[in-house]
C-alpha cells in the first residue's frame, strides 16, 4: 500500500521499534471510539494490542495538548482584549488630560525625589520664553532663574514642606524671562510620601501671576480714584451746605442794609457805606 504525504502522517518519539504510521482518518476516529477501531485497526496493519493502546495514548496526549493550547489561547485573547481596552481608556484620558492643560495655560514639572528626575512640560518653558529644554533640567535651574531675593528662599520653602507632613503645598516667586524681565510665579504642589512618610516625589503646576498683579494694581488705582472722588463729593455737599447757610445770612444782611437805606439821606456818609455793603453782600449772594 503505497502512503501519501497529504492523508497519512507519522507519531515520533513513541517507546516502540518502529515509527508508528496510519491512516489520518482511522486515526481520528480511533480517538473517539477506540474499543471499536482498536481490532480494526490491528487487523489491517497487523499492530499488537500493546501497539495500538501506544498509539491511542499518544493520540489523547496530543488531544490534550491542544486542548490546553487553546484554552491557553483563549485566555490570551481575553487579556489582549482587556490590555487594549485599558490603552485605548488611556490613550483617551490621555488626550482629556492634554485639551484641558491647554485650556489651563499653566505648566507642569514634575520631581523623583528618589533618582533626581525632573520633568517641565511645554507650556513651563515658554512661560519664561524659552524652547521646551532649552536648559538643562537639573536641580539647579530654579536658582539660576530664581529672582537674587529668591535664590535660597525657593529650595528653603520646598525642604520644610517636605520635612513636614502635608502632601500639598503652595508658594510664589519670581523666574527670570529670557528677556530680561522677571515674571511672577504661584506654584502648587502634591507630595508623595512613602510608608515612612519620607517625600519621594513632586508633581505640580506654575501659574503666570503678570495679568493678575496688573488688575490687582489696576483694581487699586480705581478705588483710590474711587475714594478721591468720594472726598471731593463730600466737600461739595458740605460747601453746598454751607455755601447755603451763607445765602441765608447775606438775605438777612441785604434785607437790613435795604431798610437802612431808607431811613438815612442819600447825601450822607452812612448812606453810602450801607451802599457798598448792599453792592459787596449782592455780589456774594451771586
Amino acid at each position: 500500500m503505497q502512503v501519501r504525504p497529504v492523508d497519512r502522517f507519522v507519531v515520533p518519539a513513541l517507546p516502540i521499534h518502529w515509527h508508528l504510521t496510519c491512516d489520518l482518518y482511522h486515526t481520528t476516529h480511533c480517538f473517539k471510539e477506540p474499543t471499536a477501531r482498536l481490532n480494526t485497526i490491528s487487523h489491517q496493519h497487523n499492530f499488537t494490542r500493546a501497539d495500538m493502546t501506544q498509539l491511542v495514548a499518544a493520540g489523547a496526549a496530543l488531544t490534550l495538548v491542544i486542548a490546553i493550547a487553546m484554552v491557553l489561547l483563549r485566555r490570551e485573547k481575553r487579556q489582549l482584549h482587556v490590555a487594549r481596552d485599558a490603552l485605548q481608556k488611556l490613550a483617551e484620558s490621555e488626550e482629556r488630560l492634554a485639551h484641558a492643560l491647554r485650556g489651563s495655560d499653566d505648566g507642569l514639572w514634575d520631581w523623583s525625589v528618589v533618582d533626581g528626575t525632573r520633568w517641565y512640560s511645554p507650556r513651563w518653558w515658554t512661560m519664561l520664553g524659552y524652547e521646551p529644554n532649552e536648559l538643562p533640567s537639573d536641580g539647579g535651574l530654579w536658582k539660576l532663574l530664581a529672582h537674587p531675593d529668591h535664590q535660597d528662599a525657593i529650595p528653603d520653602t520646598i525642604a520644610q514642606f517636605m520635612a513636614g507632613t502635608a502632601d500639598h503645598c503652595v508658594f510664589e516667586f519670581e523666574l527670570r524671562h529670557k528677556a530680561g524681565h522677571y515674571v511672577p510665579i504661584l506654584a502648587r504642589c502634591y507630595i508623595e510620601r512613602d510608608a515612612d512618610g519620607e517625600a519621594v516625589r513632586l508633581s505640580g503646576s506654575t501659574t503666570d501671576l503678570t495679568e493678575r498683579r496688573r488688575m490687582a494694581q489696576e483694581r487699586e488705582q480705581f478705588e483710590r480714584k474711587l475714594q478721591e472722588t468720594q472726598k471731593l463729593e463730600s466737600l461739595g455737599v458740605l460747601a453746598g451746605g454751607i455755601a447755603h447757610d451763607f445765602n441765608n445770612l447775606l438775605t438777612g444782611v441785604l434785607g437790613n442794609a435795604s431798610l437802612a437805606m431808607n431811613d438815612v439821606a442819600p447825601s450822607s456818609r452812612t448812606y453810602s457805606y450801607l451802599m457798598e455793603i448792599n453792592d459787596a453782600a449782592g455780589r456774594a449772594a451771586e
